[in-house]
């Protein structure tokens, strides 16, 4: 706890200027604002954290409340003016089910064993409306590792197969139905891109490939019903899906993101 509190210090004084912090608020950006389209002051709920300054950022859509079990957090988070704050385990969260319209954890998962992890994960679940949205920012990839994962006693990072397991253990679906796919002359063109499967076991890739990289997480049921217009699709049971997409090419060095928002070609 005492190697946790000392990093929320050192946070705590970059978190409003640093290049880090100030790119992960305009990654989150667009998926808050797809979250909280079409809702009326929705409430939103900030599991682990910190010292709350991602708060002032989840204001901007709704009601904004968060929560943390390092009293050094809080206090400093209540020092800059942040009052809706509890002192909490992402494990038990004081709160009533399907009470949040949006839920987020924002390098949370990765420092909790896998029992409290998976704890962590239902509580979120739990805590969401029926309308819910989940947003999860995590580590990933072990070749990514650093000094700083030592600092923030960093158990695991992920790839997007292991996530997805881990969250569907919770009750989160994988639409499986559905997957990207490369773009050119057409708009859909081969290869096929599953957002499931084992690492490495995917299509080869090769440099001037253009695709769609679209995951898609249901509430309910993986399955899906094509509507009688051939283009609209649902959930079977009608539980919430969430859809994300960029398009990526391949280059003979780092992949460029080419649907950035604000920010151009991002390698």
């Amino acid at each position: 706890m005492r190697r946790v509190e000392h990093l929320l210090r050192a946070t705590a004084k970059a978190e409003a200027r640093h290049f880090w912090f100030r790119g992960f608020r305009a990654f989150v950006t667009p998926l808050l604002q797809q979250a909280a389209a079409g809702r009326v002051r929705p409430l939103l709920l900030d599991c682990g954290c910190g010292t709350g300054a991602n708060l002032e950022l989840l204001e901007r859509f709704g009601r904004a409340y968060g929560f943390d079990l390092s009293e050094v957090g809080l206090r400093i988070g209540r020092a800059e003016g942040r009052m809706r704050l509890a002192r909490a385990t992402v494990t038990a969260v004081p709160f009533a089910t399907a009470s949040f319209d949006i839920v987020t954890s924002f390098d949370v998962l990765y420092a909790l064993d896998d029992r409290h992890e998976q704890q962590a994960i239902t509580e979120m679940f739990r805590l969401l409306k029926p309308e819910g949205f989940a947003i999860v920012n995590v580590a990933a990839l072990n070749v990514l590792r650093g000094d700083h994962s030592v600092l923030s006693h960093e158990v695991r990072r992920y790839t997007r197969e292991d996530l997805r397991r881990r969250l569907e253990v919770a009750g989160f679906s994988v639409v499986r139905a559905l997957v990207g796919h490369g773009v050119g002359r057409h708009y859909h063109e081969d290869p096929q891109i599953p957002n499931f499967g084992q690492p490495g076991r995917g299509p080869l890739l090769a440099e001037g490939m253009t695709l769609a990289i679209e995951p898609m997480i249901t509430a309910g049921s993986p399955e899906i019903v094509l509507h009688s217009d051939e283009w609209s699709i649902s959930t079977e049971d009608s539980s919430l899906a969430a859809h994300f997409e960029h398009t990526v090419a391949v280059t003979d060095g780092d992949p460029r993101i080419l649907t950035a928002v604000g920010a151009g070609l991002l390698r």
